[in-house]
């Protein structure tokens, strides 16, 4: 009789396995959508749709270079604060930085001095940079 439970050196971790791993699955073809949990203390919910793998055509007219494993090719709006309490304490946060709003919890201090992806200089939800994303994605070698 096999033993019930797999041997632990054989048992895979989520740290096993890429996104493409399980993308060019036989078993997920045709299954696109992705959902997770992020930070389980604030539970940002993300959802993700694979449009399939790039067009060699779309690399080339946009000068990518094939080294890049990933590219992001557009977005928008800051990335939410890290331990920011989800989404209500990422609306309050944003809504203390609105001219003229009262701090007594000094979450502006917190932001621009503790937060984990803070900025000294202050909170623009609205700012996103596709050039900063991408430098972030170059770093990801397979």
């Amino acid at each position: 009789m096999a033993d019930a439970y797999p041997e632990p050196e054989k048992i895979k971790k989520h740290s096993d396995y890429t996104l493409g791993d399980i993308y060019d699955d036989e078993e997920y073809k045709g299954k696109v959508e992705v959902s997770y949990e992020y930070d389980h203390g604030d539970s940002w919910d993300h959802a993700i749709a694979f449009l399939g793998r790039a067009d060699p055509v779309i690399r080339r007219q946009m000068h990518i270079p094939d080294e890049l494993q990933a590219v992001c090719l557009g977005g928008e709006g800051h990335p939410c604060a890290e331990d920011c309490g989800g989404d209500p304490g990422w609306e309050n946060l944003k809504n203390v930085f609105k001219k003229g709003k009262k701090d007594p919890e000094g979450l502006k201090e917190w932001y621009k001095t503790s937060c984990a992806n803070g900025d000294p200089k202050g909170l623009d939800p609205y700012k996103w940079d596709i050039f900063d994303v991408n430098d972030e994605l170059a770093r990801i070698k397979a």
